[in-house]
């Protein structure tokens, strides 16, 4: 029973280290938000990136770097895959130890095996996000997530991005 107890702290404790950027909405504000998805770039040959995505066109994406502050230009030869986050998920971190702990009463010693399945089922529905990759979606869908999805606008210079 104590390494039960153990296993659901660690896991709350991990739970509650796993966090998107504030500008990201809840899944009922996405139509009103004004700014861009997050992103993450895997690049095949120049440095990750991460950060708000901006807009693109058909050779480059723009994204506004979390770390340095400032709009990047990656040429898409470049971009190995990417990850697009669209909103915050829900936190339905309560419900591991909710669905846990009952289990060793409610099942006695199937509780070996019933155990890990219920860890893994609540872990998945708990860690799932609103998120797409390069595998379910192209680069021309991207720009129904940036901030600017039919080009930045001539009077917008890149620096002044904030």
């Amino acid at each position: 029973m104590k390494n039960n107890f153990k296993i659901i702290i660690s896991l709350l404790i991990l739970q509650s280290g796993c966090s998107l950027p504030k500008y990201l909405p809840f899944s009922e504000n996405i139509d009103v938000n004004p700014y861009g998805s997050r992103i993450v770039l895997v690049n095949k040959n120049l440095p990750n990136v991460s950060g708000e995505l901006i807009s693109l066109d058909s050779n480059s994406i723009i994204v506004l770097s979390e770390k340095s502050k400032i709009c990047i230009k990656q040429p898409n030869i470049e971009i190995n895959r990417f990850y697009l986050y669209y909103a915050r998920p829900k936190q339905y971190g309560w419900l591991i130890p909710l669905f846990t702990l009952p289990t060793p009463f409610i099942h006695g010693a199937y509780s070996v095996l019933s155990l890990p399945v219920g860890l893994i089922t609540t872990i998945a529905v708990a860690s799932s996000d609103f998120k797409y990759s390069n595998k379910k979606i192209n680069f021309h869908q991207l720009k129904m997530f940036a901030r600017y999805p039919q080009g930045i606008p001539a009077d917008i210079k890149l620096t002044s991005i904030e």
